[in-house]
């Protein structure tokens, strides 16, 4: 992922334990987990895209797919980003 600078990005497939611990600390602090932590989409699938859902069903929802799409979930600190190509999707993470 080029786009994006690289202190913020970071793969979904790997998280590091220490990163894992920062993002759920923080969706804690909102009293949500990741799964249902509510979530802004932001997406080429018409069906998802401007929809405010959880992160879990965000993600169901993109499974087909094709599309790109970013998810916010914290907004200006915790997004979640999937190519339209298949591919490693990832987390933008910034305390």
């Amino acid at each position: 992922m080029s786009d994006a600078d690289p202190r913020y990005v970071y793969s979904a497939d790997g998280l590091s334990l220490t990163i894992k611990k920062r993002i759920e600390g923080m969706l804690k602090s909102t009293g949500a987990d990741l799964n249902n932590v509510l979530c802004y989409v932001i997406s080429d699938l018409g069906d998802l895209d401007g929809r405010e859902m959880t992160f879990g069903d965000a993600l169901c929802g993109h499974t087909y797919g094709g599309f790109g799409t970013i998810m916010s979930l914290v907004p200006g600190h915790l997004a979640y980003y999937c190519p339209e190509t298949p591919g490693k999707h990832y987390f933008l993470f910034r305390e």
